[in-house]
């Protein structure tokens, strides 16, 4: 079998590590799961969207990276908040 040039091309191997890995899963009658990092030093953020509510999981494996995770999780929020802001201003 031959060698295809995307798989030696060097941007391959870059976009096989995933240092921030997401996933989505939504369902009325799943209200927890889990979920992990795929590389050891990496972060791994799952959600679920709700009519009235947002659930996120944020984990990481080294002890270090539980303020990266905390981090992760602080600002997702932050975000969150302020597109609800504004769509709730946009319906004006």
């Amino acid at each position: 079998m031959e060698g295809s040039e995307l798989f030696d091309h060097p941007l391959f191997s870059l976009s096989s590590r995933w240092a921030i890995s997401t996933s989505h899963l939504t369902h009325p009658n799943i209200i927890n799961w889990g979920w992990g990092e795929v590389v050891p030093d990496g972060i791994g953020v799952a959600y679920s969207i709700h009519p009235d509510h947002i659930t996120s999981n944020t984990v990481t494996r080294k002890i270090r990276g539980r303020e990266i995770a905390y981090e992760m999780s602080f600002h997702l929020k932050k975000a969150l908040i302020e597109v609800f802001q504004l769509a709730a201003r946009s319906k004006i």
